[in-house]
């Protein structure tokens, strides 16, 4: 009695296919390749420790028109968690 091993070996050699691919080397993958100046690369899911790092080198962003920049503390300044 053939085993599932050998089964699938014959299965598998009976797909013809066209090319080959083939890879060499190492390569640092940070999901989803997110740098940010002062930090480094930021790896999703976010960590408690990247996250204060993000909030020491945050800056207010300003809403409005562009002749009316202003910051609204109330809406601005919160963190969530």
């Amino acid at each position: 009695m053939p085993s599932l091993a050998t089964d699938l070996a014959t299965l598998l050699s009976g797909i013809s296919r066209p090319g080959g691919f083939h890879t060499f080397g190492t390569a640092e993958i940070l999901a989803p390749g997110l740098e940010v100046r002062g930090i480094g690369p930021v790896a999703l899911p976010l960590l408690p420790v990247q996250a204060e790092q993000l909030v020491a080198v945050a800056t207010q962003a300003p809403y409005g028109r562009v002749h009316q920049r202003q910051a609204d503390l109330k809406v601005l300044a919160r963190i969530e968690g």
